[in-house]
């Protein structure tokens, strides 16, 4: 009788029992092994070996009850384990340890390691990402946690910067062994960084499970823009499970701001965030000053859904689309507001023509929906209200 255990070598966290043969895939360079091995009354077990990738046996510690740790050289790794009894008789089960292919980020990590396993895991979500492009590794995975500006994230302009790439991942929210992502991963820029996260001149990029928040555009310029998330330039960009929250921005795009970029996805919650002028939520390149939890500008086939509300912006509180043809909008848009008196409380769009696939539209300050030489099309949602869930002054306008 021969069983085994497999362990992440210096956490002890990831527990998986391995039948005769079988595929294990860790986040580790290194695992540890360790079981139990039985014989009949007769004889006894005399030794427990194991050897890596078809190298030298070498000797576990224990014989009934064993361990050993084994370093894990290549990508995919086999790793033999015998046990040998006092009949001369041997029973042999063999592991196959697959490397996850990824560079791992964590708190506790050190930005002198590699990053290549989770056990030598980097500190920084930026030094990832440069480790992740020296090593041709399209996939950087982030640990629970809150990174902030110095501990975690860059702490000039921008926090995390994603630019000139093609085919890459980025993810948060797993924890500490890096075997489920059921946990959060807050990138807090203090209100110090102008922009929480940078995505520009980037292609096929998803970035997925994180909190953004606490960015502050008052730069000049670009920088005065998208406190909390900055896209430019950007084509076939997934950004999914999503909470952008409290960002601030002195001109456009408080929490989000979108130019020059198309067929892209943006899906969360985006709520709380202000512009002093436009982009309270969501903002794009705008030289008006426009737009509030969400603001597209000359940015075409793009998708918007989740949750958006409580922002505010001079005009488009929730939503402004300029100059932005066939873009969807899929999402719970109330109760933001558009200040001073100004229009699109809910949803501003100015020469863009913008699809409604299962909108809803409430309790928005500033009109739910107002259009300026634009059309929406295939209106498929509600807008509707009463009491405190009523739009003002009117569902549509003007």
């Amino acid at each position: 009788m021969f069983g085994v255990q497999v362990h992440g070598a210096r956490t002890n966290e990831s527990n998986t029992s391995a039948p005769a043969s079988t595929n294990f895939t860790t986040a580790y360079d290194e695992l540890l092994f360790q079981g139990t091995a039985s014989v009949g009354a007769t004889y006894s077990i005399t030794a427990v070996k194991f050897r890596t990738n078809g190298g030298e046996w070498e000797n576990a510690s224990g014989t009934t009850t064993w361990s050993f740790t084994a370093v894990l050289p290549l990508l995919t790794n086999l790793v033999d384990v015998i046990a040998i009894a006092s009949s001369g008789k041997t029973n042999m089960i063999s592991v196959k340890a697959v490397r996850d292919i990824a560079i791992f980020v964590s708190k506790g990590g050190d930005d002198a390691n590699d990053g290549i396993s989770a056990n030598k895991s980097v500190k920084t979500i930026q030094v990832g990402i440069s480790r992740a492009v020296q090593y041709n590794i399209p996939r950087v995975k982030v640990a629970s946690g809150v990174y902030e500006p110095g501990d975690g994230l860059e702490s000039s302009e921008a926090g995390v910067y994603i630019t000139n790439i093609s085919g890459f991942i980025l993810e948060g929210g797993y924890d500490p062994d890096f075997t489920m992502t059921n946990m959060a991963t807050s990138l807090d820029g203090k209100d110090t960084l102008k922009h929480v996260m940078v995505v520009s001149n980037a292609r096929n990029i998803l970035v997925n499970n994180f909190v953004v928040r606490n960015g502050k555009a008052n730069g000049s310029g670009i920088h005065a823009c998208g406190g909390g998330l900055l896209l430019y330039e950007t084509t076939n960009t997934i950004l999914t499970n999503m909470i952008i929250s409290n960002n601030k921005a002195n001109f456009n795009g408080g929490g989000v701001y979108v130019a020059s970029s198309h067929t892209n996805v943006i899906l969360g919650d985006l709520y709380a965030n202000s512009a002093t002028n436009v982009g309270g939520g969501m903002g794009n390149i705008s030289s008006n000053g426009l737009g509030g939890g969400v603001y597209l500008t000359i940015s075409l086939s793009n998708r918007i859904g989740g949750e958006i509300f409580s922002n505010e912006a001079g005009s488009g509180g929730g939503i402004y689309f300029n100059s932005s043809p066939t873009n969807t909008l899929s999402a719970d848009v109330h109760h933001n507001r558009a200040m001073s008196g100004a229009y699109g409380g809910g949803v501003y769009f100015k020469n863009s023509v913008i699809f409604f696939d299962n909108t809803t539209n409430r309790g928005n300050i500033g009109y739910g929906i107002y259009t300026n030489n634009s059309v929406f099309e295939n209106f498929d949602g509600v807008i509707w209200g009463t009491g405190s869930d009523a739009n003002t002054p009117d569902n549509v306008g003007p």
